[in-house]
């Protein structure tokens, strides 16, 4: 895989002599290093929408997969960035994320999760220490136990001493909907994807056998929270960095929904492609039709910062690029 120089925002995205200096200068040991190009001419719409950005104190890296098998990770409020050309679904784990879809654990960044097809299983690696076991849909809890769904219910398995629980049992979850479904719909009903708000409770997608199929529900061990339903198709379930949205795409696009199960307005008619949560919940960046645009939600409703015209498949964002996994061997 290899980085290259976003050439400019309104084109693609942006790059400016000083950002392409600071970004080199900030790289780590083993991270890409970008090719440089000659510097365009400054745009002044770009301008404006970074001094938008930086008098609302929007800051942090905006993590943008495209359609076109392509990353591009954008400085705010700068609006400097790099590309690279990588095919693979991003992956969000507490205020990381990866650009190959792997999970690194939010208690030491240093194991990291990953599942590719259900067949296979979970894979974790810690170096080169590698361990699989059966399931998929990985899941990282705050105290660092990974949590994984096999044959529609959750286990949990603990790095430290490879030791294996049984979290959420199929005749738990179908007492947990009793009597809020009917009984044919809790005999069936299993676990799809789960993400943790904390060591004790969860939100997950679960599925039926009549259609439509799924629904997404937020629990703890004894009780449902809340839960909406129905949904031809959900997936992609993702919490905000602070914990105070939830995220998940559906047959229409993305949804959102707050810590009471309410959900966030998103104005524009249909729900979007994709969001991202700032890394403290304070700003929210939403894809649609080819662009992006930097909202910051208020007692009047949701104010746009600045609008950028990127073609996003999938958005997240975090503080800094040392929050970003990179895949091994880029170069």
């Amino acid at each position: 895989m290899s980085a290259r120089r976003i050439p400019t925002l309104l084109a693609v995205a942006v790059v400016a002599a000083v950002g392409v200096a600071a970004l080199v200068d900030g790289l780590r040991p083993g991270e890409p290093e970008p090719v440089r190009e000659e510097t365009a001419e400054p745009d002044p719409d770009v301008a404006r929408q970074a001094a938008a950005l930086r008098e609302a104190g929007a800051i942090g890296l905006l993590v943008v997969s495209r359609p076109d098998c392509r990353v591009d990770l954008l400085a705010l409020p700068d609006l400097t960035g790099r590309a690279f050309e990588l095919c693979a679904a991003l992956g969000a784990s507490g205020r990381m994320v990866s650009l190959d879809g792997r999970l690194p654990s939010p208690a030491d960044n240093i194991h990291v999760a990953s599942c590719t097809d259900e067949a296979e299983g979970v894979v974790l690696e810690r170096g080169a220490t590698i361990l699989s076991f059966p399931g998929c849909a990985p899941a990282w809890r705050p105290d660092g136990l990974l949590t994984v769904v096999a044959e529609g219910e959750v286990w949990g398995f603990r790095p430290a001493d490879s030791s294996t629980v049984r979290l959420l049992p199929g005749r738990k979850l179908r007492g947990l909907f009793d009597p809020s479904l009917p009984p044919g719909d809790r005999r069936s009903l299993e676990v799809r994807e789960v993400v943790w708000s904390s060591e004790t409770h969860l939100i997950a997608i679960l599925r039926r056998e009549v259609e439509p199929r799924y629904l997404v529900a937020a629990m703890s061990s004894r009780e449902v929270l809340w839960s909406h339903c129905c949904f031809e198709d959900l997936r992609r379930l993702r919490l905000s960095p602070g914990g105070t949205f939830v995220d998940v795409e559906s047959e229409d696009g993305a949804l959102v929904y707050d810590s009471t199960g309410a959900p966030f307005p998103l104005e524009g008619g249909r729900p979007p492609e994709a969001v991202a949560w700032s890394p403290a919940d304070r700003f929210l960046a939403v894809a649609r039709a080819g662009s992006v645009t930097i909202l910051e939600p208020g007692r009047s409703g949701l104010a746009a910062i600045a609008r950028l015209p990127i073609d996003a498949a999938d958005l997240r964002w975090v503080l800094s690029d040392r929050d970003v996994l990179f895949p091994e061997g880029t170069n």
